[in-house]
């Protein structure tokens, strides 16, 4: 069944009413033809509930949405869930679209009693253990439309345009959406390493670390290949003006539109053309849109990432010249990853007339090779004046010593890329003290490479100081034993030994006692109140307090406890920060920020979801199970904000 078999633009400019405004008062629904009626189901304005509704008001209407419309339910369904949609709809052509859209609610309804099963066992957890999460583990392996249907409910449920709302689920949904989104790409992962070479697309592969690294996002590469086009396109408006003759104006844009797709097998033009395409490039990027590599704040976790390389136009050797690779392929024109003391890309020269007319590249045939470097102005380079081979310039902190200069997999590639984004996760977490990014990382590096022993003995270390089962990693090392070296049979047998002794507590962790301020009457703040550091200068939001500090002693003596007035002999308050730091703070240094205070705004810190359901009035509404920790604190937030007024 085509799309256009309800023909939506034919009706779509009238309303309802319209339709129904004829002479005679008694005209209904029922008396318009049953093509019309199904023009009106689909109309922007209706959704799938109120579909159901019609159909549930009389036998007629029941017969014509159920037994006359699957093309209508196909349209509801593509709305709703598009990626299923287009999945389902290339699998086949028969399908029940009512029974389709009764099975993905009942997935949307699964997955809001899964997480409201799994809230109180991880909300003492820091970094989620995902064994809690098996479930939907289990339920993706069963189906595969059902991963869609569950990531489309919980983007929607982050992204409801209430910013102060809603919170507590928000939390949930980012947890769970992480974990679903990355045993989904794990899948896509196994598929592209078993890729003979030269099928592993690198732009595909540089996107899956994009979206395992922003699982809120949608990076698909229908997505990437937007802006990739798009600069193909710059780079044949330049070209056109330098050479309208050049033979890929007369190529068919389907042609080029499949290049864009794999690797290409050779240069689709000789020599002369080819370096016309790359000259162009250099120019455009370059030049006109201003793609430079970045030194100052090298380690930056978007420098890795292609999306915002894309959009910032900066970025590290590695993703920059992954750019380069993407839109010569889109010309014609095939490139290879090389390391050169860092990441570069190679374009050979086979044709038999290469270098003629170009003086900057006279005839030597003992260099039939340029070099092509985005992060060191984007220059074409020819060997014996490039930097890598001097040991001179290079990226901060970037040259490996493990890879030898020459051609490098793709796989090498994407390894590197993650290895800087654990650089970059490491960096962040020394900075706010959030373990996301790294883990993120570590993960990706332990899906890509699960016997490489430093990535599984990083991992492990993170897993035990935030008490993460092991299993895995365990699993993986046992499973490698046979084939590693003789030399790493002994530091394989040292990581097992470490898994031995460590014993994570897998029960649910017992919720803290309630603190009731009728035992702390020195305490004058509650959970949920927006507070300025005096200070420190900060604002942030109160989480839970001590009626004294309890703190370490070093961590008395480093903060200068003793400096204070009251020393650690008063309240001290857990507190987010909008910066993503959570800090511990003294009573005497906090005052309280009004309703109506210019800094009183939303915080944005990770975590808000996580203690509390509402932003409102200048406060935080704590979720029921901040609640049951403080269970006197909300109506003392209530009365300050009210005497407010």
């Amino acid at each position: 069944m085509a799309d256009d078999v309800v023909p939506v633009s034919a009706c779509s400019t009238l309303s309802c009413h319209e339709m129904l405004s004829v002479d005679s008062p008694e005209t209904s629904l029922l008396d318009l033809p049953p093509e019309v009626i199904r023009c009106v189901l689909v109309v922007s304005d209706l959704s799938m509930r109120d579909v159901s509704r019609v159909a549930q008001t009389c036998q007629k209407l029941n017969a014509l949405v159920s037994d006359d419309c699957n093309d209508v339910w196909r349209i509801l369904h593509r709305r709703r869930w598009p990626d299923a949609n287009k999945l389902l709809w290339e699998l086949s052509r028969d399908i029940d679209w009512q029974s389709e859209c009764k099975r993905a609610l009942h997935y949307v309804e699964v997955t809001k009693g899964l997480m409201e099963d799994v809230w109180p066992k991880v909300y003492m957890e820091s970094e989620i253990c995902y064994s809690h999460f098996a479930p939907f583990r289990k339920i993706m392996e069963e189906d595969k439309t059902a991963y869609y249907y569950i990531k489309n409910f919980l983007m929607g449920v982050i992204r409801d345009g209430n910013l102060g709302t809603n919170l507590t689920q928000k939390y949930q949904a980012k947890k769970v959406l992480r974990f679903v989104r990355q045993e989904y790409l794990t899948e896509l992962w196994k598929i592209y390493k078993n890729l003979p070479e030269e099928n592993q697309v690198l732009e595909v592969g540089v996107g899956y670390v994009s979206q395992w690294c922003q699982p809120l996002s949608d990076i698909t590469p229908e997505y990437l290949a937007k802006p990739f086009d798009k600069i193909a396109d710059h780079v044949l408006e330049h070209l056109k003006l330098a050479n309208p003759n050049h033979p890929i104006f007369q190529t068919n844009p389907n042609e080029r539109q499949k290049w864009g797709q794999e690797n290409l097998p050779c240069d689709m033009w000789g020599a002369l053309q080819c370096m016309e395409i790359l000259t162009a490039m250099d120019k455009v990027l370059i030049g006109s849109l201003g793609f430079h590599g970045i030194t100052y704040n090298y380690h930056h976790r978007e420098n890795y990432l292609i999306d915002k390389v894309l959009s910032l136009q900066q970025g590290v050797p590695i993703t920059l010249n992954v750019l380069i690779e993407c839109i010569a392929r889109r010309l014609g024109v095939r490139t290879e990853p090389w390391y050169r003391g860092h990441f570069v890309v190679m374009w050979k020269m086979y044709d038999k007339y290469y270098n003629r007319n170009l003086p900057s590249f006279p005839r030597n045939p003992d260099f039939p090779l340029v070099y092509l470097d985005a992060f060191n102005t984007g220059s074409l380079i020819r060997p014996e004046n490039y930097m890598g081979n001097t040991g001179n310039g290079g990226c901060p902190g970037y040259r490996d010593q493990h890879l030898p200069k020459g051609r490098i997999t793709r796989m090498e590639v994407i390894e590197r890329l993650t290895a800087g984004i654990e650089v970059a996760g490491r960096m962040s977490m020394r900075n706010n003290g959030h373990s996301t990014y790294l883990r993120s990382a570590l993960e990706l590096m332990f899906v890509i490479n699960p016997r490489n022993l430093t990535y599984i003995l990083h991992l492990a270390r993170l897993y035990m100081l935030y008490n993460i089962s092991v299993s895995d990693l365990i699993d993986s090392v046992m499973s490698t034993m046979e084939e590693l070296p003789s030399d790493l049979h002994k530091h394989a047998e040292n990581i097992l030994q470490m898994f031995k002794v460590y014993l994570p507590d897998t029960e649910n962790k017992p919720l803290p006692a309630p603190q009731t301020r009728r035992k702390a009457p020195s305490v004058q703040f509650a959970v949920g109140m927006s507070m300025f550091h005096k200070q420190y200068n900060y604002s942030c939001v109160i989480t839970g307090w001590d009626s004294k500090c309890l703190a370490t002693d070093a961590w008395k003596q480093e903060m200068r406890v003793q400096c204070l007035t009251f020393k650690d002999n008063q309240p001290f308050y857990n507190v987010l920060v909008p910066d993503g730091t959570t800090r511990y703070a003294a009573q005497e240094n906090l005052e309280p920020l009004t309703a109506n205070h210019e800094r009183n705004v939303f915080n944005q810190h990770p975590d808000v979801g996580r203690y509390f359901e509402t932003y409102k009035n200048g406060y935080y509404i704590p979720n029921m199970l901040k609640l049951l920790e403080y269970p006197d604190d909300l109506e003392f937030c209530r009365r300050f904000y009210e005497s407010e007024k």
